[in-house]
């Protein structure tokens, strides 16, 4: 396990990478909307399992919280400039610490072989995979493998990390959980 820090003099940035240099490669990110916090949780869960895994076919990055200013102020967006970072990819906007972040992200996006961004969407949903299944067919052999009885068509909102990697030949999802599953498990 390789664990590493994207440092900026606001914050830092942890992300964990587990099977260094094999192949295929996995980024698994969560928190990119800060008040989404059961990818979080289900995140920090992949670490501690990865954690207990000898032999890890392929290399899995995981980033548990990637808007930090956001997650520490439980809202969607980076209370710095108020943009949503998942509606600027690849480039970002807005403040410095937007952008970079972003751009870390999109550089890990970029190297890897798949992306799966954690989501939550709310307290009273079903547990979904959103994706480009129909328009990417190594997308819908992703969505295929996924233990998720529902998959739902996007739309295709440019600038969200899902629909930028699809868009550039990495298969992409969001797993949309209920944060009302995660309650029941702690």
């Amino acid at each position: 396990m390789d664990t590493g820090f994207l440092e900026l003099p606001e914050l830092k940035l942890r992300y964990y990478r587990f099977g260094v240099g094999n192949s295929p490669h996995v980024l698994v990110t969560a928190a990119l909307h800060g008040d989404e916090v059961t990818g979080t949780y289900a995140a920090y869960k992949l670490v501690e399992y990865l954690k207990l895994r000898e032999n890890i076919e392929g290399t899995v990055t995981v980033i548990p919280v990637v808007n930090v200013p956001g997650f520490i102020s439980r809202i969607r967006f980076n209370p710095v400039d108020y943009v949503d970072m998942n509606r600027v990819f690849p480039d970002g906007t807005g403040s410095l610490t937007t952008r970079r972040i972003v751009s870390f992200v999109w550089e890990l996006a970029s190297s890897s072989d798949y992306v799966i961004d954690l989501h939550c969407a709310g307290l009273n949903s079903y547990q979904y995979i959103l994706a480009l299944y129909r328009e990417f067919p190594k997308v819908k052999e992703l969505t295929d493998r996924m233990p998720w009885d529902t998959v739902v068509e996007s739309n295709g909102t440019r600038g969200q990390l899902f629909v930028e990697a699809s868009y550039r030949g990495i298969p992409a999802v969001i797993i949309e959980t209920g944060a009302e599953k995660f309650i029941r498990v702690v």
